[in-house]
This record gives C-alpha cells, structure tokens and sequence, in this order.
C-alpha cells in the first residue's frame, strides 16, 4: 500500500487520450493515492493532476510522468517513457519512507533510555 505521511506533495501529468503502459501506469497511480484509505495516510498532502493534450502520435506520452516530494525536499520520479513499470517507482516510495520512519522510532527510544 502506498503511504502518504511523509509526503508533501504529488504531481503527476498524463494525457488521458493517449493509450498505452505509461497513461495506464500514471491513472493506476492516481487511482491509488485517491483511495480512501490512502488519502487518510496524510490528508493534507498536496495532489496536482496536469492534464497533457492529445499526442500527435497514437500511442505517445510525451510529458507524462508522477514526481512526489516529501517533507526532507527528496523528490522521487516516475518517467513512463523510461520505465514501463510502476512496481519499482512504488517500491523506490515505500523504501524512501521507512527510512524516514526509522530515525523517529530510534530518537524516541533514545529519549526514553535517557529519562531512565
């Protein structure tokens, strides 16, 4: 599952007449982060969708693409035209959250060691 709590912002652009892995990907992604359950991680997170127009060639995706920013300014990127797979991107997002999770839990049991 997608957890937004550390993020401060997502933007992603697609043009939704284009078909193909990479408008499919970027709505998959849409798709998630807009569920409910996903949503409540962080309500205050910021979402723009960037709407692209209609590719001159079928099939292209030119633009399209999610970059989401966290609270320490890290943005991480998802360009389609590079990569057809969102799997990675997804897991790159839940690898780059733990990791902000991790210093909060040693700082807590730090403070508590201290107050012993």
């Amino acid at each position: 599952m997608v957890n937004l709590k550390h993020v401060t912002s997502v933007s992603m652009s697609f043009s939704p007449f284009a078909g193909g892995s990479a408008t499919a990907a970027v709505r998959l992604f849409l798709n998630m982060i807009t569920s409910d359950k996903v949503a409540k991680t962080n309500p205050s997170c910021a979402l723009k969708t960037t709407l692209l127009p209609p590719p001159a060639t079928p099939g292209e995706n030119q633009g399209a693409g999610i970059a989401v920013t966290y609270k320490d300014n890290k943005v991480i990127k998802y360009d389609p035209s590079t990569s057809k797979k969102i799997l990675p991107f997804l897991q790159q997002l839940e690898q780059h959250s733990l990791g902000l999770e991790q210093p909060a839990a040693g700082g807590g049991a730090a403070k508590a060691a201290g107050k012993r």
